[in-house]
């Protein structure tokens, strides 16, 4: 009999998006025989430009244990363009909470729980998650990687991003040497899935002096991308309307107030 599992999958392009591959199954390269779910970010991946591990694909997953059904995330990660893909520990893997040390495997209650979660890659070539965050805590859990998501520090949870337990996303842009703009994407409200707010940070993600309204009603997932003409697009969620998604653009100068 064949147990009841999910697959993570993934197909690529050699012509920009024309076509696309048959899918490629990553399960036997990156999930174990104890995990029941596994899933995708959701929302984009990224390469490492700088430090040991430039060149390196990551991508963010999120799984669970199958005995206790929690969810911890983590990163995927390929070091040959692609061909083969290792998984990196979850930042619940040796964390601490209250008396307890936790484990993804073992993990058997739900306020530990990391599930949704989107990766930038800092100034000096180390890696900040951003995770949806279970806890009684209203805000999005972050914790960095110094070893190209093999493994993170302490999780901690950013007290400007205030979130209902949501997905989120998150980029970074590269503007000049030494400069760059960090933006964030969630429904900034801490217990339900509205006022859908993108906000600009100049100190990759330490704070967020900047934010517009999006929406004020419904907001739920979202995927931000910067475009070709310089500007930021979103494609998000309205939540309360069933079935629609909606994409938006607006500039850096539109979230700083200045247009």
């Amino acid at each position: 009999m064949e147990a009841r599992t999910s697959f993570l999958q993934a197909i690529k392009s050699d012509d920009d998006g024309l076509t696309w591959s048959e899918p490629i199954d990553l399960n036997f390269q990156v999930k174990e025989e104890w995990m029941g779910f596994i899933g995708a970010g959701p929302g984009i991946g990224i390469q490492i430009t700088r430090g040991k591990y430039t060149g390196r694909l990551v991508f963010p997953i999120y799984y669970n244990n199958r005995e206790r059904g929690r969810m911890s995330c983590c990163v995927i990660y390929s070091d040959d363009h692609g061909k083969t893909w290792k998984r990196g520990k979850s930042p619940n893997d040796g964390r601490k909470w209250q008396d307890k040390t936790l484990d993804s495997k073992s993990l058997d209650f739900s306020e530990a729980e990391l599930t949704e979660c989107q990766v930038i890659e800092l100034s000096n070539g180390d890696l900040k998650i951003f995770m949806r965050n279970h806890s009684a805590e209203p805000y999005t859990a972050i914790a960095v990687s110094k070893d190209g998501g093999e493994s993170w520090g302490e999780v901690e949870f950013h007290k400007e991003l205030i979130d209902p337990i949501c997905q989120s996303s998150v980029i970074k842009i590269e503007v000049d040497e030494g400069k760059s703009y960090t933006i964030w994407s969630n429904p900034a409200h801490p217990e339900k899935r509205i006022n859908g707010t993108v906000r600009l940070s100049e100190d990759e993600g330490q704070t967020f002096p900047y934010s517009r309204v999006i929406r004020e009603g419904g907001y739920g997932y979202s995927c931000l991308v910067p475009l070709a003409d310089g500007k930021i697009g979103l494609l998000y969620e309205p939540d309360d309307e069933p079935g629609v998604i909606l994409f938006t653009k607006f500039s850096i100068d539109w979230i700083k107030g200045l247009e």
